[in-house]
């Protein structure tokens, strides 16, 4: 929030929540890793910065 109020581009909590949300099942047990690490991978290359990070 406070790097969106200095007007810097940052993730924000929705686009993390859509991209993890997958690997509820799969830490669950009850779905497969691959769906899990699609979301990861697209919300690592979305953190180009340490900040984002």
């Amino acid at each position: 929030m406070v790097i969106a109020a200095l007007g810097a581009e940052g993730l924000t909590c929705g686009e993390v929540t859509s991209n993890v949300a997958p690997c509820i099942n799969f830490l669950r047990n009850t779905g497969p890793l691959g769906i899990c690490c699609n979301g990861i991978r697209r919300l690592a290359n979305a953190a180009k910065t340490t900040q984002d990070r």
